[in-house]
């Protein structure tokens, strides 16, 4: 048996979970996450509704902008900042929501025609209605001819 010195290089294992576990049916980055300055969500599903609840303490409701352009909902803020004020020297800068834009890709059965939004008390939350299925009747009879 002959011993070498080389080297064997094993892939890494924290590249290879973020590929796997990257993204999910939203379009969202699950890992890369807290890295970025935009606020994080919760999506909830109902019976009836998907719930999408965004912490952005800070806001009013006019530094909004939500669209749905396809069956993609994309909630953005664009606010000026007030130039007259000096820029503080931050020992510690974790948040800032002046800018930023998320973007969802929705799954099929959404009611696009009926999504509604409200801010309250540094909470946006967009209701998502589900459509309605109709569920055919299964059982079908065939006529002897």
């Amino acid at each position: 048996m002959i011993y070498t010195n080389k080297k064997i290089e094993l892939p890494n294992i924290a590249n290879i979970l973020d590929e796997v576990f990257n993204n999910d049916v939203w379009g969202i980055n699950n890992l890369d996450i807290t890295k970025k300055r935009f606020p994080l969500v919760n999506i909830i599903e109902g019976e009836k509704n998907f719930q999408v609840s965004m912490a952005a303490p800070g806001l009013t409701k006019p530094d909004f902008n939500i669209e749905l352009n396809d069956e993609v909902l994309t909630i953005s803020v664009h606010k000026e900042l007030n130039n007259e004020t000096s820029k503080p020297k931050y020992t510690i800068h974790e948040f800032t929501y002046n800018n930023f834009s998320r973007s969802f890709n929705l799954p099929e059965n959404i009611d696009t025609e009926n999504i509604s939004a409200k801010y309250e008390k540094g909470l946006l939350i967009v209701m998502l209605p589900k459509l309605e299925v109709v569920e055919e009747n299964k059982v079908k009879t065939i006529k002897i001819g």
